[in-house]
């Protein structure tokens, strides 16, 4: 992982940061149709339980399904995902701390009590990812692009994370992520979560110019295949979150 001398989050001016927040909260909804939020509303009908599939499931979505050992038999029972999923949904149930920082500690312990069974490697970011559709509220992803955006030194995956949520805790993350709540639920999006909106604009700050200009033409296309009364009520829903938002976050 690269480091930068300054955090990109942290540059001057306000209209880069509005047009970014404008797109993470597009972005979000996106996925939220298309994977997110049909994954929560399974788990929640599962009473909060990830099982195997799931797991499969949204490791393949967020590309860290190849840390997670392959099942010994093609089409039979998968112990590793199986495994993968008791342990988060205990963790994440019975045992969930209620600071970031607590949260991120227990997630790098769970990514490498695992390690030497059911994965390959310290799959410090697969866990956050997984831990996300137990726990959502107040609850954000590690990948090395929100990292970046942070301006986070380069060291093992796990201290990066962990070194992650502390930076976030520092800079407020729980407060804007309410606000921005707050904001969706007043346009008509109580379903969309701030904390998701906070990781999009971090993963664009820190995905590079290339990637993020393919990523929001992507979400173009998305807003125009959206009926007319739905894309209209989400670009203003976007626009009021980067115009109330933008500015300060997590400055």
């Amino acid at each position: 992982m690269k480091a930068k001398s300054q955090p990109s989050v942290d540059k001057p001016g306000t209209k880069w940061r509005k047009d970014l927040l404008y797109w993470a909260v597009v972005e979000h909804y996106r996925t939220w149709l298309n994977f997110d939020g049909i994954e929560l509303k399974q788990v929640a009908a599962n009473k909060g339980i990830l099982d195997g599939a799931t797991v499969r499931r949204v490791a393949k979505e967020y590309k860290v399904n190849r840390g997670i050992r392959k099942a010994p038999v093609k089409g039979g029972p998968d112990k590793y995902a199986n495994a993968i999923a008791r342990g988060i949904s205990k963790l994440a149930k019975n045992n969930w701390p209620t600071s970031l920082a607590a949260r991120s500690t227990t997630c790098a312990a769970f990514a490498l009590a695992v390690k030497k069974n059911y994965t390959n490697g310290e799959q410090v970011s697969a866990v956050t990812k997984l831990v996300w559709f137990v726990r959502p509220k107040g609850w954000t992803l590690f990948d090395s692009h929100v990292s970046i955006a942070l301006g986070l030194k380069a060291q093992s995956t796990a201290g990066t994370m962990t070194a992650y949520y502390s930076e976030l805790t520092r800079r407020r993350f729980g407060w804007y992520a309410a606000q921005i709540n707050k904001t969706l639920k007043g346009r008509g999006f109580p379903m969309l979560f701030g904390e998701r909106v906070i990781d999009k604009f971090l993963w664009f700050v820190g995905a590079g110019r290339v990637t993020t200009k393919q990523q929001k033409q992507t979400c173009q296309y998305f807003l125009e295949c959206l009926p007319y009364a739905t894309r209209r009520r989400l670009k203003a829903a976007a626009n009021a979150v980067a115009n109330a938002h933008a500015k300060g976050l997590l400055k």
